[in-house]
């Protein structure tokens, strides 16, 4: 047999193993939801929407529909989804922690189980994990999931800005926790990303964030007035702004 003839029938069996493989690798599906009330913002959500599939890669598709009624059963609709993807979920809008448990249940889980993938839930809104120790209640759910399937909630502890984050000069606004099924973990962020950082008095004043320290101990911090002494060309005087600050140095 030829040379040419042998690696003919190697490059055939190589196609033959790697076809099929690359026709089902696994992808991840885009989706960004819209809140519906007030509807005067809806067209803002819709920007916000617009914002955060924009910061999504490897998309294999990206959509923006409206969100669901949390106390409607059934799964969303993703075409594309297949075995094994993940997809990805954006919320913009208005949230309350008490739609987290319906939302999951009714929507989140059913389309885990009808496309058999993963879910990655980032929720831009306020409060979407508002007391995220409490949320380890939810890993109750974990009996309906199918083997080797996880959903990863990311929400704001604190009342937040959003995804207008990304345009606004205050990036410690959003103090994130991250809660994982059917493990129910709970993830904080380190302490030191956002203590004695920026927070917005106007809206978050007194707002708690739990949070880690390096040696894996907890801490709440909260959104709370700190002033400082300052001395410039005009004198000395006292300058007050608002900071992610541990109990202690609230009260000082």
């Amino acid at each position: 047999m030829s040379f040419l003839k042998q690696f003919l029938i190697l490059f055939a069996m190589i196609l033959g193993i790697t076809g099929p493989a690359v026709a089902n690798a696994v992808k991840t599906q885009c989706i960004c939801q819209t809140g519906s009330e007030p509807s005067s913002q809806i067209p803002f959500f819709y920007v916000g929407c617009k914002m955060w599939l924009a910061e999504q890669t490897n998309c294999a598709s990206k959509t923006i529909t409206s969100a669901p009624d949390t106390h409607t059963a059934a799964a969303l609709q993703v075409p594309q989804a297949k075995s094994g993807d993940t997809i990805k979920i954006g919320f913009v809008g208005h949230w309350a922690n008490e739609y987290t448990a319906p939302y999951l249940g009714n929507s989140i889980i059913p389309t885990m189980q009808a496309y058999d993938a993963n879910i990655y839930l980032d929720n831009t809104a306020c409060q979407g994990l508002q007391d995220p120790w409490k949320a380890e209640g939810l890993s109750a759910f974990s009996v309906l999931f199918t083997k080797n399937r996880t959903i990863t909630f990311k929400g704001n502890q604190a009342i937040s800005i959003g995804i207008w984050n990304r345009i606004l000069p205050n990036q410690a606004a959003n103090f994130w926790a991250v809660f994982q099924l059917p493990s129910g973990k709970t993830i904080l962020p380190y302490c030191e990303d956002f203590e004695n950082q920026g927070c917005i008095g106007a809206v978050q004043k007194n707002q708690p964030g739990d949070c880690i320290e390096r040696d894996g101990s907890f801490q709440i911090l909260y959104c709370c007035p700190h002033t400082k002494e300052i001395t410039d060309k005009r004198g000395t005087r006292e300058q007050t702004s608002w900071r992610w600050q541990s109990p202690q140095a609230c009260l000082n």
